[in-house]
């Protein structure tokens, strides 16, 4: 600064250690670039803080693109969420996001960038094969061609491009897809950390492992603290097994971390066994060992260091029933993780099994069914949520008989005893309790306005049910005008699903109705109970009765692998149900198309909405492999058809997307896939987790985190004399899944309503809002043409594409038709004496001294055999001579190899053997080119010819020479000076 600088370019390595060191070492300066590499979000955050009148730019560019092709401003809101966005394509460049198939993806979405335009290089020196893989047609735009950089990166919505990470930087860790990059970035942000790096290693055959490497900011380094830090915020699966703290990260010549550099760890070994002591310890050793597949346990084990999670904690909890006849919390594991701590703990029952009969009697506990089991569950995990909360709404317009909803209210409760239940657990174990009266009371408010008539909606919405205590229904009528009311039914799922609101809904009509009338309602007489049912299921899945089918089961989801939908936000640790909804309607047309298309294949409406819901999944993903969750709806006996109760069950439909098939190929599948699976569909969702033991991960739902279903239960008609009843939109602010998509026929020969729940902490709304947008243009391209490759199939409006290949992805243009050579020759004529060079010291050269050298050395490096695109090593440091020798190359048709003396003798012997250099300018050289007379020759070359042959850093293999043609450093001279 005070030399008079106002801007600087350090690269994204050096950026991070001189803000460690620093953070306002750069006060005073007026702009700051970085870049090639990318560039740390806690460093930049750091720096903004301690300098803020000091511009920070991010400036993307491969060495395949000459300079900078993305680049932009980074304020310290983008800083905030652990990346920092790349910027905006530059003018004269061409940039492209593309898929494996070589199609644009939409904005959130990840997919390869591709640049093009005139600073692109001709290709790799002496590596045809490299170049045609690397360098490909570009089919959008001039006909030219395209880099494909191997950067994964997506559009934002304001046309800056995010960068996720390298393709080949990310890795699969147990069944899991990990950026490395996300490791990093969390680990960056600890206090203790100044730099840090990741890498996946197999250092044993088959094991592989993440290892982070730390430097610490200052003094001693708390691996421990830092651990704890990244658990905190990190999925278990991405929590590196091992940390290694070096004093400094080993760097490439071009200031890149050098990872094969990187020391292999030295793992510590198992703590001492201790053997089970007593009969109990070594029963549930066996257990133990059978549910974790480990061949010895011993008593000081931590259940979840051993690969423990709380899926298997209920497989221990069935085993250990079956086994010890005891019962055991499913939450005791989590708070006893040892076998010496769980065996003090235990329970012992003297009979832990349950008779299956016709009528249950009501004088002994009463088992949970299946699905109850699964939500009792996650409620004694984390109580207090609302996702399973059902509530609807009605607004009622007319006159309204208060005690005689009240009365319906009464007698819906006593005919059904599911909603006269509560749970509890005895000896461990949850069960139904079933209350001969309870009431239900009809709450009244009033809700003058808008404003306060939502205020009460969602409180309502957003109140948990105690499961213990009850009840589980609530009932809530809103006076809004004069004959104007909404009512609220609200239930917790445990006790209803979406059958059973049919139900709710057609004999609460008949019990108003009969109320209003004063006589007796006519409903038919229920055989069987909610909580027979409970005691029938146990009875009928118990011992091998379910084997063959778990059998399918297992071999049909085997390798399944979680769905990596591209978030908002990093992913929090712990799964969150913070959701909201998204609506829109599937056009009656197209609607009609796509009963039409699953005609034709033998296939319902709902197979072809799956079909169509996994495809948008898949590209959205970027996974061939999709599988998504769907609802059932249990009632397969008449005698449950009328039941109030918790009777669905959920099933994985899993599909492979083949990009050369064609969507009634598809479509084929998913029939078959379907079909298949309701015919396993006895396999209670918790049990199948249970028994195919899923990796453990908190941050997301077991086995399936997409959800799409078609509502097709028989839905009653609330019908009350003197009213005219309309459905009343109630707020949703819970997910259950982290994108759901439900469908509803509208009758009458209309379109489909449909509903997107998705959880707020990953998604924006208006990233669901693009993913439905996509869904209508897909299912719109996908009935017009059933039998077209899926890989022609697209998914972006015409509004969207084009902003993405014209707008955003910039024009492309090339700068200037003169080479270098030309444009310094123009100097030379026309101001000989002006100051061309300037050097340390004062030392300077004019335009026509500076031409005068040029000639010479050109000359000289004639007589030695160069011409057209002759490799010419330059082997000088930064000086006079340097520019001096640059040119003087150019003017003999040659293209130079800049070989820096500081580089590692092995790394110059290599770039020389690798380019085909046999000449090589030094000081001595130069020295030579002044004595005597020597004419420069008169060459001509074209702006494709190569001008320079600049290497890769080698960070990702071997260094590449890239090839840069005149045309693209024209093109960068022009914009330099500029």
């Amino acid at each position: 600064v005070v030399r008079g600088v106002s801007g600087l370019w350090v690269t994204a390595a050096l950026f991070g250690v001189l803000v460690e060191e620093d953070a306002g070492c750069f006060v005073g300066l007026g702009e700051v670039w970085t870049g090639g590499d990318a560039v740390p979000a806690v460093a930049a955050e750091r720096m903004l803080a301690a300098c803020p009148g000091t511009v920070l730019v991010n400036g993307y560019g491969p060495t395949e693109s000459t300079t900078f092709a993305v680049s932009g401003p980074i304020v310290v809101e983008d800083a905030v969420g652990g990346s920092v966005p790349l910027g905006h394509v530059m003018d004269n460049t061409t940039g492209y996001v593309l898929d494996g198939a070589l199609r644009p993806v939409g904005v959130g979405v990840p997919g390869e960038l591709y640049l093009g335009g005139l600073g692109l290089a001709r290709g790799y020196d002496g590596r045809a094969g490299l170049t045609a893989e690397r360098f490909v047609a570009d089919a959008f735009g001039s006909g030219g061609r395209l880099y494909r950089t191997g950067d994964v990166v997506r559009w934002r919505a304001d046309g800056r491009l995010d960068f996720l990470g390298r393709g080949d930087g990310q890795v699969k860790i147990r069944g899991f897809r990990i950026e490395l990059g996300e490791i990093e970035a969390v680990l960056a942000r600890h206090e203790g950390v100044g730099g840090a790096a990741v890498l996946a290693r197999e250092d044993r055959p088959g094991v592989k492992r993440l290892v982070a490497y730390l430097v610490p900011s200052s003094g001693e380094l708390d691996v421990a603290l830092v651990r704890e830090h990244a658990a905190g915020l990190l999925p278990e699966y991405m929590v590196p097994s091992a940390f290694v703290v070096l004093d400094e990260l080993p760097l490439t010549v071009n200031g890149k971390v050098d990872r094969r550099a990187l020391p292999a760890p030295e793992f510590d070994a198992a703590g001492e066994y201790v053997g089970p002591r007593t009969s109990l310890e070594m029963a549930l050793a066996d257990v133990w060992a059978e549910v974790l597949g480990v061949e010895r346990v011993g008593i000081h084990d931590d259940f979840f260091e051993l690969g423990g999670d709380s899926i298997s904690s209920l497989k221990v909890v069935s085993r250990i029933r079956s086994v010890l006849k005891a019962g055991l919390s499913p939450r005791a594991l989590f708070d006893h993780p040892t076998i010496a701590r769980l065996a003090g703990e235990l329970p012992v029952r003297e009979d832990a099994s349950e008779a299956g009969i016709e009528r249950a009697a009501r004088d002994g506990h009463l088992p949970l069914s299946f699905a109850q089991e699964r939500l009792w569950f996650l409620e004694n995990f984390t109580p207090g949520g609302v996702e399973y909360n059902i509530t609807g709404g009605l607004r009622l317009t007319g006159t309204l008989d208060l005690p005689a909803l009240r009365s319906a209210v009464s007698g819906l409760v006593e005919r059904h005893e599911a909603l006269r239940t509560t749970f509890d657990s005895v000896g461990g174990r949850g069960v139904q309790v079933v209350y001969a009266s309870l009431d239900v009371p009809v709450r009244t408010v009033v809700s003058a306005t808008r404003a306060e008539l939502d205020t009460v909606l969602r409180a309502e919405a957003l109140t948990p049910f105690d499961l213990r205590t009850g009840p589980l229904m609530r009932v809530l009528l809103a006076e809004v005008a004069e004959n104007e009311y909404v009512l609220v039914l609200s239930m917790h799922h445990i006790v209803t699903d979406g059958w059973s609101m049919g139900v709710v809904t057609r004999e609460l009509s008949e019990l108003y109705a009969a109320a209003v009338r004063g006589e007796e309602a006519r409903l038919p007489l229920l055989p069987v109970q909610y909580p027979d049912f409970a005691v029938w299921q146990r009875d009928r899945l118990a011992g091998e009765a379910l084997d063959s089918q778990i059998a399918y089961w297992r071999g049909q989801l085997d390798g399944l692998e979680p769905l990596e939908l591209p978030t908002d936000r990093p992913r929090p640790v712990v799964r969150t149900s913070t959701g909201s909804m998204h609506t829109f309607e599937v056009p009656a047309d197209l609607t009609a198309r796509l009963v039409r298309a699953g005609q034709a294949g033998g296939a319902s409406l709902f197979m072809v909405l799956t079909a169509v819901t996994q495809l948008l999944l898949s590209r959205y993903s970027g996974q061939r492999d999709v599988a998504v969750g769907t609802v059932v709806s249990g009632r397969e006996r008449a005698e449950l058809e009328g039941l109030v109760g918790f009777f669905v069950n959920t099933l994985v439909l899993r599909s492979r997307i083949d990009a050369e098939a064609s969507f009634a190929d598809l479509l084929a599948d998913v029939r078959a896939t379907t079909l298949d699976a309701f015919a396993h569909q006895d396999v209670p969702f918790s049990r199948l987790i249970e028994e195919l033991s899923p990796e453990r991960d908190t941050s997301r739902t077991p086995l399936v985190q997409a959800l799409v279903a078609l509502q097709n239960s028989p839905m009653g008609e609330f019908e009350l004399p003197g009213l005219r009843v309309t459905d009343e939109e109630m707020p949703r602010e819970a997910a259950q899944f982290e994108l759901s998509l439900h469908f509803q026929e509208t009758g009458g020969g209309g379109g489909l309503a449909a509903v997107a729940e998705f959880n707020t902490d990953l998604f924006d709304v208006e990233t669901v809002e693009r993913l439905c947008g996509h869904w209508l243009v897909l299912a719109e391209r996908v009935v017009a043409e059933p039998s077209v490759p899926l890989v022609r199939v697209g998914m972006l409006g015409a509004g969207e594409l084009e902003r993405l290949l014209m707008g955003w992805a910039g024009p492309g243009v090339g700068v200037g038709e003169r080479s270098v050579v030309e444009l310094v020759q123009a100097r030379i004529d026309a101001a000989p004496g002006a100051v061309a060079v300037l050097g340390e010291g004062g030392v300077s050269l004019t335009y026509g001294e500076l031409g005068v050298r040029v000639d010479r050395l050109a000359g000289h490096l004639a007589s030695l055999g160069v011409g057209v695109e002759s490799r010419v090593g330059v082997c000088l440091p930064r000086s006079l001579d340097l520019v001096v020798a640059v040119l003087g190359v150019l003017r003999a048709g040659g293209a130079y190899v800049p070989l820096d003396p500081e580089y590692p003798v092995d790394r110059l012997e290599f770039m020389k053997a690798d380019s085909g250099v046999e000449v090589v300018v030094t000081e001595e050289v130069l020295a030579r080119s002044l004595v005597g007379d020597v004419v420069a020759p008169e060459v001509v070359v074209s702006l494709s010819s190569a001008a320079y042959v600049i290497y890769t850093s080698g960070s990702t293999g071997r260094p590449k020479g890239v090839v840069v043609p005149h045309g693209a450093m024209a093109g960068l001279v022009r914009w330099a000076v500029g």
